[in-house]
């Protein structure tokens, strides 16, 4: 068998093979490859089979992304991408994550929810996208029950069913304002919030375990109403969410396949004529071409910033102070987000940044690419540039308390 903890094409069984503990940088540096491999040597028209009898454990903000990437393989191939599994402690963890229920065939479930004056209501949920298959059988019946789970059971990846139609039908009309607009995203955000309390919030503030204290709790649970409503609106893709605590530590993956940052601007440009590249003017046009993808990160950092001081609105910059935020000044101890775009990932810290004053988007895009050394290992790197696009926006936190 191979190195541990790698991700490889093998010919001669044509299968892409996931081996040891697949970790998000595994995932990233070399699960495209094996893809890329594959399909010269087969074309588009053989779909790519995904064994995983050999993980040793799947990190949660793996998860998500698997999904995005599901969807992506079924747009290709019209069909399923196939799995191999075993009954092991990774699948274990998959299926007790809800992984299969969301990406196996669709079904119904009812969800409870109350409303704000505590009547309580039963929703019907579809889930079960069609995207992966696998041998059921596989499912259940595990043996390791006495074994230290590196997880939590309760905690599942949920999808959230993309929504953009209604968002751009609008959007294209001539006479429609920014306050309209606005209006819809509210309204989302306002439809969205009692499913993502449901699921998330019990994490944060899961008893007798070290936690976030309420008031940054609660921070959390509005930052990721808004980037799950911006993800299920303006992407044109659904929005897989995992979120994991364990002891004191939590982990958060929200990751979509959808049009991502540069389509979202290039839409607002038309419509209002406005071209939002605030940071893009500080850089040559080489550099604007050379590193289009990273600049559009932090042009969406800096639109955010704008957002948060004009609308009071938590969001993606919210999220970057929050973890950045100094020691002392809230109850993180450690924190990293890592900001993924199509062949572009950007990784910040609260180890690395805490020393500045404040986290100005344009100053922070400077600093990474003034200290950005291609030659470096990519895996020590906090800027990091792949061979390979994963289609969309994948965002993924790490805070310790």
């Amino acid at each position: 068998m191979a190195e541990n903890n790698i991700i490889q094409y093998d010919d001669e069984a044509k299968k892409i093979l996931f081996i040891g503990n697949i970790t998000s940088f595994v995932f990233y540096n070399q699960l495209f490859k094996a893809l890329r491999e594959h399909y010269k040597k087969n074309g588009v028209t053989v779909a790519p089979v995904f064994s995983f009898i050999h993980v040793n454990r799947f990190d949660p903000l793996v998860v998500p992304n698997l999904i995005s990437l599901g969807f992506i393989l079924e747009s290709i191939h019209k069909k399923p991408t196939h799995l191999e599994i075993a009954n092991t402690s990774a699948t274990k963890f998959l299926d007790e994550g809800w992984f299969f229920k969301v990406v196996g065939q669709e079904h119904v479930f009812g969800e409870e929810l109350f409303d704000e004056d505590g009547i309580r209501h039963i929703i019907k949920q579809v889930t079960g996208y069609g995207i992966y298959d696998f041998e059921p059988k596989m499912l259940g019946f595990y043996n390791f029950s006495n074994v230290n789970k590196p997880y939590r059971p309760a905690h599942r990846v949920y999808v959230f069913r993309e929504d953009s139609y209604r968002y751009y039908s609008i959007f294209i009309q001539k006479n429609t304002t920014e306050e309209e607009l606005g209006k819809i995203r509210t309204n989302k955000c306002i439809e969205l919030e009692p499913f993502i309390t449901k699921r998330f919030k019990d994490l944060l503030y899961a008893v007798g375990e070290s936690t976030l204290n309420k008031k940054e709790a609660d921070v959390v649970l509005d930052i990721l109403t808004e980037l799950i409503t911006n993800a299920v609106l303006y992407s044109g893709s659904h929005c897989s969410v995992m979120l994991q605590r364990i002891g004191n530590i939590t982990k958060i993956s929200i990751s979509d396949c959808g049009v991502g940052f540069e389509y979202s601007f290039e839409k607002k440009r038309e419509k209002f004529g406005k071209e939002y590249k605030n940071v893009f003017g500080e850089y040559s046009a080489i550099d604007q071409t050379k590193y289009k993808n990273f600049l559009f990160i932090f042009e969406t950092l800096f639109y955010s910033k704008e957002k948060e001081e004009s609308t009071a609105r938590e969001n993606l910059y919210t999220l970057l102070k929050t973890i950045l935020k100094k020691r002392g000044e809230n109850e993180i101890q450690e924190g990293t987000i890592r900001i993924h775009y199509n062949d572009t990932q950007v990784i910040m810290t609260s180890n690395r940044c805490s020393a500045c004053e404040k986290f100005a988007p344009k100053e922070c895009a400077k600093c990474l690419l003034k200290n950005y050394n291609p030659t470096t290992e990519i895996s020590k790197s906090n800027l990091r540039f792949f061979e390979s696009t994963f289609k969309g926006v994948h965002i993924e936190v790490e805070l310790k308390f």
